[in-house]
């Protein structure tokens, strides 16, 4: 009997393999993702990652929080880790791997009148800490 119990879990055991871990990067950014405070939980993508977790039913998911520098090192590390709604530029191009778009966002802009801007000699997209460094 003993013989017997001993087999049947081996075998149990061998039949259940663990599901493939995906880890989950991300980083307190609101409106997107929202860690503290009264709407912890209830950013655009914490919602919709979550969509995307339920639709995953054959990987364990971890979620994690990091810093967005911390992100970016693991991803260049090529560590096994995914980050959701990661605007991709030619430069992350080079080191990640995106999926389909799967998450509209809005872009920041700055409205400026026209004199202003030619003025200021301004490219369609600039960098805001500069653009506002320049207007002090």
């Amino acid at each position: 009997m003993r013989f017997l119990t001993i087999t049947l879990f081996l075998l149990t055991s061998l039949s259940v393999q663990a599901k493939a871990t995906l880890t989950w990067y991300a980083y307190h950014q609101p409106p997107a993702f929202i860690f503290k405070g009264e709407y912890k939980g209830l950013g655009f993508a914490n919602l919709t990652l979550q969509l995307l977790i339920n639709a995953l039913p054959q990987y364990q998911h971890n979620e994690v929080q990091v810093s967005v520098g911390r992100a970016m090192h693991d991803i260049k590390l090529q560590k096994n880790v995914c980050g959701f709604g990661i605007y991709p530029t030619k430069e992350r191009k080079e080191y990640m791997v995106f999926s389909d778009d799967a998450l509209m966002n809005r872009n920041v802009h700055v409205l400026i009148k026209t004199e202003r801007a030619k003025r200021l000699n301004l490219a369609p997209s600039v960098n805001l800490a500069e653009l506002f460094s320049r207007l002090n």
